[in-house]
């Protein structure tokens, strides 16, 4: 039993229409208004009773029984009839452990929380200038809509890439085994950084390090498929020198975290470099 909501730990799980169901009868063994009583009990006549589980305890315990329906060792706090509780009402389910974790709210608890979904719901209703029995349809229009939104964002942020690598490239170092491109680029996303630096290797013979422009800085070190070079090398050095975690394969690894100056970073990624060629 909690301050706010009440929860029940089960063995087992169950579905949704079952939970359902033991609500209903819950309610109706509240509607009917049973008395409730306490008595007790020594444990030669526990053994003789027909408690709904077996007690924790031995010896003389204190039975709660709600007339025609439980009856079950207790020492808690009840009620003098089952109709004071007025309503329960679950609020959830969660698998918890090898079962079902089931929240429910009863009497006043449960008016306040119906009053709160209801400000909820006519909020969210009210967002999308429509009835309160649309917003699961509008929500999945939404839902739609953004997917070929973001589709349309990759498509774009792989075209613009191609150009955004030309760029670079047109400022390559060339080396004796490949050509060299470090740069400091102004994305926040190791994706964005994933993206360019895959136009950049898509062509043979090149390295490239491409540091986020942003503080602390992303990373991302990768060469093309006939370079003879192990990213994580290059990788596991910035970060001893600026910090930071990463990881990644022999041909493409990233990092983030790397504190240091944009010229600082830049500079030390050129020396590396120098020194594997």
């Amino acid at each position: 039993m909690g301050q706010e909501v009440s929860t029940i730990d089960l063995d087992r799980h169950l579905p949704v229409e079952a939970v359902a169901e033991a609500e209903l009868d819950a309610n109706e063994a509240v509607w009917r208004n049973h008395p409730v009583s306490i008595r007790f009990a020594t444990g030669s006549e526990v053994a003789a009773l027909p408690l709904r589980k077996e007690p924790v305890r031995s010896g003389d315990l204190r039975l709660i029984e709600i007339e025609g329906v439980d009856l079950s060792a207790c020492g808690g706090t009840h009620v003098d009839r089952t109709g004071t509780i007025g309503l329960i009402a679950v609020t959830g389910t969660e698998r918890f452990r090898n079962g079902l974790r089931v929240s429910f709210l009863c009497g006043g608890r449960v008016l306040k929380e119906f009053r709160a979904r209801g400000v909820t719901l006519a909020a969210s209703a009210q967002l999308f200038s429509g009835n309160e029995s649309d917003i699961p349809d509008q929500i999945a229009t939404l839902q739609h809509t953004m997917k070929g939104l973001q589709q349309a964002h990759r498509t774009a942020g792989a075209r613009l890439s191609v150009y955004e690598a030309a760029a670079l490239a047109a400022n390559a170092e060339e080396m004796p085994a490949w050509s060299s491109i470090v740069a400091a680029v102004e994305v926040s996303e190791a994706g964005a950084l994933r993206m360019l630096v895959n136009a950049l290797i898509a062509e043979p013979h090149r390295v490239a390090v491409l540091f986020s422009s942003v503080l602390p800085a992303l990373v991302v070190v990768a060469r093309s498929a006939d370079v003879d070079l192990d990213a994580r090398t290059i990788l596991s050095q910035l970060i001893e020198r600026f910090g930071g975690r990463g990881g990644g394969t022999s041909d493409l690894a990233q990092g983030g975290g790397l504190t240091g100056v944009p010229s600082e970073l830049l500079d030390a990624a050129r020396t590396i470099l120098s020194e594997h060629r």
